[in-house]
């Protein structure tokens, strides 16, 4: 079996784009930040405005993958100006320790080491530096090898002086749900193994609806809307039956563990 987590609001308690952009140089008070994402915010209005009436999960899921503009448009603001320019890995590092991590997900992890289920993190983040700093995941780790702890993130681009240049590797990375959809599929071919994704927001659609399980952790009101108004039916997790493909939901780590116990038994 392979279980594949999503970070923000599903490992960490809260959404950490703005604890990453803390180990900025350029950081100072937030407000510069806080343009980014304020014209971030006035992008994705506009976007969604202008999209056409969606009727169907197909057009919610074609919806989902447009917003790729939104995220390159915002890539190229941050990135063109410089703003992670000097950063460091020892800084990214001192930010992550801000990060709260969800109670239980060390205990979850200990466990499927235990158990030789291997354990992946999905995630449209700026930096594979940083999860991997929050959570203790191995940066060298290769993706889907044997049992061990790998993470599939974008990455700041590092000088040879080891300071962020200001670019991102999300240009070309993980940037919208489908890009982790596609991320799914591909292990499902590789591996030729169970496949779990856990994630909890509109983003992880994609990737919940190709995986063999998808796991929708907490009750984020948007993704839950989605799914009602689209006929996406999310079971709570004690309806599991072995063999099932479908959704289920959790609350946390403790009731994940509980799935994951009837899934690998």
């Amino acid at each position: 079996m392979l279980v594949v987590l999503d970070f923000d609001e599903t490992i960490s308690v809260d959404d950490t784009m703005a604890v990453l952009a803390s180990a900025s140089p350029l950081f100072g008070d937030g407000g510069r930040w806080r343009s980014f994402v304020s014209a971030y915010t006035d992008d994705l209005a506009a976007f969604d405005a202008a999209a056409p009436t969606r009727h169907t999960l197909d057009d919610l899921l074609a919806h989902l993958a447009r917003l790729r503009t939104v995220e390159l448009a915002s890539v190229s603001r941050i990135t063109g100006s410089g703003y992670f320019a000097g950063t460091t890995h020892a800084r990214i590092a001192a930010a992550a320790d801000a990060v709260t991590l969800r109670q239980g997900f060390h205990d979850f992890v200990h466990t499927q080491e235990e158990r030789g289920v291997q354990l992946g993190i999905l995630s449209v983040h700026w930096s594979r530096t940083f999860i991997c700093a929050a959570t203790g995941f191995d940066l060298d780790a290769v993706v889907g090898w044997g049992s061990g702890r790998w993470v599939v993130a974008n990455e700041l681009v590092f000088g040879e002086d080891a300071k962020a240049t200001g670019g991102c590797s999300k240009v070309d990375g993980v940037l919208v749900g489908e890009d982790k959809r596609r991320v799914i599929a591909g292990l499902m071919e590789e591996e030729k193994q169970q496949v779990v994704y856990v994630g909890d927001s509109n983003t992880d659609l994609p990737a919940l609806l190709q995986a063999h399980v998808g796991v929708i952790m907490g009750h984020n009101e948007s993704l839950a809307n989605n799914c009602n108004r689209f006929g996406v039916q999310v079971r709570p997790y004690r309806e599991y039956t072995k063999g099932q493909k479908g959704l289920y939901r959790v609350a946390n780590f403790a009731e994940l563990q509980a799935l994951i116990d009837a899934i690998h038994t």
